[in-house]
Order: structure tokens, then C-alpha cells, then sequence
């Protein structure tokens, strides 16, 4: 890496411990391009980090599709067809029955609250009072 790519990518990397209330700040060049890259750590290295990297934002995306309540088949279709560097703004029927179940399964609400809420929802649709 060349004199000039070193100056020209210092990074400011900044990080604050919220268990010990400090912060620290220093400089930290990553090189200015992939050839930089390898040259500082290797082919491996780059290749690793951009697998991990990917795997995460792949699964970030099919983990946001569940959440919704998508099918298991449109979330599987999603994360195959996955391309790093592409916004996906993947639109999917949303199953408001399996958006219900998911949230009592990973007990974000309990079924009684549930049906409490569904009760008020009703009653408010039929203009009476609970």
C-alpha cells in the first residue's frame, strides 16, 4: 500500500463502553480498496469478513419477513435471492392471523391480553362499550 492510500483512508473509529462510561477515539486505516485490503490482510480475510457480513444481512432480511408474518416460503425465496450491495424491498402478503400467533408464541402478549384487545377492537367496531 502506498504512502498516499494510507493517508487518504484513516478511518475515525469511536467506541464507548456503557459498562465503564468511557469512550475512546483513535484512527485506523483499512486501505482505500479491495487490492489495499488484501494487501494489509490477505485474501482470506477480506473474503471471511465479506462472507460473515453477508450472511448477516441475509438473515436480517429473512428475520424481518418472519417477523411480519410472512410465509416460510417467501422468507426462504428472500434469503435466495439475496444480493449484497442490493436494496431489497421485498413486499409480501402479510398473514395477519400468523402475525397474531407469532407474537403469542414468542410471548410478546399473552393470549388472555390478546383476546382482550381483539374484544376491545370488536366492541369499538360495533360502537358498544367493554
Amino acid at each position: 500500500m502506498t504512502e498516499q492510500t494510507e493517508q487518504a483512508v484513516q478511518n475515525l473509529i469511536q467506541v464507548k463502553s456503557v459498562k465503564s462510561g468511557r469512550t475512546v477515539e483513535f484512527e485506523k486505516s483499512f486501505g482505500l480498496n479491495l487490492a489495499d485490503a488484501i494487501a494489509l490482510v490477505g485474501e482470506d480475510v477480506v473474503f471471511n469478513l465479506y462472507e460473515q457480513q453477508a450472511v448477516i444481512k441475509c438473515q436480517s432480511i429473512v428475520r424481518t419477513l418472519l417477523d411480519k408474518g410472512a410465509s416460510t416460503a417467501d422468507a426462504i425465496a428472500a434469503g435466495q435471492n439475496y444480493v449484497p450491495g442490493v436494496t431489497h424491498r421485498t413486499r409480501v402478503a402479510i398473514d395477519p392471523i400468523a402475525q397474531l400467533v407469532t407474537m403469542v408464541t414468542s410471548k410478546k402478549i399473552t393470549l388472555e391480553d390478546l383476546k382482550a384487545q381483539l374484544e376491545a377492537q370488536l366492541a369499538a367496531l360495533q360502537g358498544v362499550e367493554v
